[in-house]
């Protein structure tokens, strides 16, 4: 599996931070195929330590990134992170059909959601350009 950067790994916390702010107990029983009144409190018990992410704000993203860095060079493959064969297909198929240096990209730990129909969505990055928008940097880069 390819190194993860810091800024990577800060980003995807941040969004973890940003989902456990913003979904509903029931919202997150659905993403999870879960039923959120089951007597035994299983969704809601794991809905409240999911909550717990959204306090991530506390911490600076340089001690998030000095803290991931420390995780990831003492405990190189985190729990779960072997790829099910059948996901890391579906991503080489992607980079396959869609790939395109620059422009539409995947990672190895790319998101796959397989549905009953014949195809996958698949996370993957798709560059924007700002050129000639309001969003343009113009001579940003120059020195």
């Amino acid at each position: 599996m390819p190194e993860i950067s810091s800024e990577q790994r800060t980003v995807a916390l941040r969004q973890l931070q940003h989902a456990a702010n913003m979904l509903s107990g029931r919202q997150f029983a659905d993403a999870l195929g879960l039923w959120w009144d089951a007597p035994d409190g299983y969704a809601k018990n794991k809905y409240a330590d999911f909550r717990e992410l959204g306090k991530l704000h506390v911490f600076s993203d340089a001690t998030l990134m000095t803290l991931l860095d420390y995780y990831a060079r003492h405990f190189p493959e985190p729990p779960g992170s072997a790829r099910d064969q059948r996901e890391q297909q579906i991503v080489d198929l992607a980079e396959k059909q869609w790939a395109k240096d620059g422009e539409i990209e995947f990672d190895s730990y790319s998101l796959c959601s397989e549905g009953d129909d014949n195809g996958a969505y698949v996370s993957g990055w798709l560059w924007v350009d700002f050129d000639g928008t309001d969003l343009d940097k113009g001579d940003a880069d120059a020195c």
